[in-house]
């Protein structure tokens, strides 16, 4: 069984490979492209205020694993969202790949 920390980890790693991806592309970019590259940062900081405000990336007790570990509907909720949050991310990372080349 993934956990959300786990997945919350992977979605960290996606979006910082996509931000790579798009600040190295970014110096021929467009102004659509470069609102896109803001967009993403707003994402990041978003999902990373989310994580360090439920201790999503915590071990132990401190965890959000932890603390849904008791309730199964919640934590199986938050693990589909998380999943379905890293197969956008790609989804998107690879459109933008494909539109910037």
């Amino acid at each position: 069984m993934n956990t959300i920390y786990q997945s919350a980890l992977q979605c960290s790693r996606l979006f910082e490979g996509w931000q790579s991806t798009a600040t190295a592309e970014d110096d021929s970019a467009k102004t659509t492209e470069g609102q896109e590259l803001v967009d993403l940062e707003n994402s990041l900081f978003r999902f990373t205020l989310w994580a360090d405000h439920y201790s999503v990336m915590s071990r132990g007790r401190d965890s959000l694993d932890w603390r849904l570990r008791k309730s199964e509907v919640t934590h199986s909720v938050v693990l589909d969202l998380m999943e379905d949050l890293a197969h956008a991310i790609s989804g998107v990372s690879e459109l933008y790949s494909l539109l910037s080349s």
